[in-house]
């Protein structure tokens, strides 16, 4: 029975992925900000965020990565408080836009 369970869940999953080839591109904080993002929160997730998008339409504009100058993208920041600890991360993923993997 779980292992029906499991195939129904999987299957579902897949049904949702995109119609197209895409990386996981993750960018994590060092561990020596987490104090200050910590108290400031509000700005540090919005300045995560931003840097994170930028450095991607940076590349994208790039000859000698995608050079198309645009790119779509969904990202999502991710944070996890516990009580010593603050760990936060943005997870991109863009589409592949022709790239050739040789």
């Amino acid at each position: 029975m779980q292992g029906s369970k499991a195939k129904d869940w999987l299957e579902d999953q897949q049904s949702r992925l995109l119609p197209c080839s895409y990386f996981m591109i993750t960018f994590t904080v060092p561990k020596e900000f987490r104090p200050f993002i910590r108290s400031h929160p509000k700005e540090c997730y919005r300045a995560i965020f931003d840097a994170a998008r930028l450095s991607l339409i940076k590349l994208a504009k790039d000859p000698r990565f995608i050079g198309s100058g645009e790119i779509g993208m969904t990202g999502v920041l991710h944070t996890k408080v516990f009580s010593t600890l603050c760990v936060s991360r943005c997870d991109w993923q863009p589409p592949d836009q022709g790239s050739e993997v040789s």
